[in-house]
């Protein structure tokens, strides 16, 4: 059979992809050898050129940009036959993926579930549920311990001691976590709030969750913490999803039970024989996203010019991405400027990224990156919801509760958030008597 050359152009995906994936392959070869210089340059643009001095957040920089690579912390950890090193993010810098997290063995780009599950966690206590870290990890082991024939790509491996390696992987993260002064704080720690009937007093006690960095010469103090609130006053993000006033609602509302609040997280409600776990943030973002894309036309209409304008520091192949896109972004009220071959600064943006503008353009871009331009404007009405809604952690009031739950049971696709994720479980009252052998 014969098969020419030609044909094989007809599985190629866009330019674009195609030059991302090569983009993504030449920055993974850089960052395995920090010694060696690598350049990767396109229609005569160069997107980046490492120093090949060894050091590898030298080499980030190069790849990634300034801001970006500030946000990470050099990993050293060394034993009898295994060394890690490489660079871990702060706990404040989170993804929404682990597109970030690279793992190289001996050098090798590998793909292991198992060590994704120790950097995790490493992490335990410090990211919510769906967070995950950023990290680049080079392990060195002995040649006999790992073996690599696994998969024809020679991206899966399997280790002689897979639980040394996972817990290597684990207390280094850790280990250096501690170092510098990362811990979790928990006080006043009440999972459980909860009241007799809608009409009794209730209490409830805030669930303090913050990341402290003790001060310690050449870093300065940061803190991140929920906000604690009036109990009877409705958040910010709540206040335009106002109960209404129609009696097929109001009676909605006497068919179920708010038992309370589970971890500052769930919310427990009793209806008709079942008990049912919300998912405050899943259910707020599903409220909301439903509510913003029936109004995508006014997105860029609800932009304002910010009162100081964020700059940031991005990768060439970023800033490349991005002029191509800008129109994209300024249909959903994101003004962008080029300030140079590297940085940009966003002038104005929806009120409701207020704080994380520069955070919801990062978020963007991955989705561009991945070739997602036809699916944009759910992705970013998505980004906004998510970024609008209340978290997990914060402590709700029965108001708020009342109003998450009644607009949630009247909204379509109430099942799952934007992102597929459910927002509501359902245990029947068969199922917990099983449970408990009744």
């Amino acid at each position: 059979m014969k098969i020419l050359a030609g044909d094989s152009r007809k599985f190629l995906k866009s330019p674009v992809s195609e030059n991302n994936a090569i983009y993504d392959t030449i920055s993974k070869l850089a960052l395995s050898r920090p010694d060696i210089a690598f350049s990767f340059s396109n229609e005569k643009k160069i997107y980046f050129k490492t120093p090949g001095n060894g050091k590898l957040l030298d080499t980030m920089i190069s790849i990634y940009g300034k801001d970006f690579s500030s946000q990470f912390d050099l990993l050293e950890w060394e034993g009898m036959r295994t060394a890690v090193s490489g660079v871990i993010s702060r706990p404040e810098f989170k993804r929404m993926n682990r597109k970030n997290q690279v793992i190289f063995v001996n050098q090798r780009l590998i793909k292991s579930p198992m060590i994704s599950r120790a950097i995790d966690e490493g992490y335990r206590g410090l990211l919510l549920s769906r967070e995950y870290p950023a990290v680049i990890l080079h392990i060195q082991m002995d040649g006999n311990d790992v073996d690599i024939n696994v998969h024809p790509q020679k991206t899966e491996v399997r280790f002689r001691e897979e639980s040394t390696i996972f817990k290597v992987v684990k207390e280094s993260i850790r280990s250096t976590l501690e170092h510098n002064n990362y811990r979790m704080e928990l006080d006043n720690l009440k999972t459980l709030t909860s009241y007799s009937s809608p009409t009794s007093n209730f209490h409830f006690t805030q669930q303090e969750r913050s990341f402290v960095r003790d001060p310690s010469p050449g870093y300065h103090e940061q803190q991140f913490s929920f906000e604690q609130r009036p109990e009877e006053t409705l958040t910010e993000s709540l206040q335009s999803i106002a109960l209404p006033e129609e009696p097929s609602v109001v009676s909605s509302i006497n068919q179920f039970r708010i038992i309370g609040q589970c971890f500052n997280t769930y919310i427990l409600l009793e209806k008709e024989g079942s008990l049912f776990l919300i998912d405050q943030h899943a259910a707020h973002e599903r409220i909301l996203f439903n509510r913003f894309y029936k109004h995508t036309e006014r997105l860029a209409d609800d932009s304002q010019l910010l009162a100081f304008p964020q700059t940031y520091d991005l990768s060439v192949a970023r800033i490349d991405l991005l002029e191509k896109h800008m129109d994209l972004l300024s249909k959903v009220g994101i003004q962008v400027e080029l300030l140079g071959p590297d940085s940009i600064v966003v002038r104005s943006a929806p009120a409701r990224l207020r704080g994380e503008e520069i955070e919801a353009v990062n978020e963007l871009l991955d989705l561009l990156e991945e070739d997602h331009a036809d699916a944009f404007m759910h992705n970013a009405v998505a980004v906004m919801a998510c970024k609008q809604a209340i978290k997990a952690g914060q402590t709700l009031t029965l108001k708020e509760m009342e109003t998450i739950i009644t607009e949630l049971f009247q909204t379509e696709d109430y099942k799952n958030c934007p992102h597929g994720r459910p927002t509501i479980l359902e245990l029947t009252r068969n199922e917990l008597d099983k449970s408990f052998k009744r």
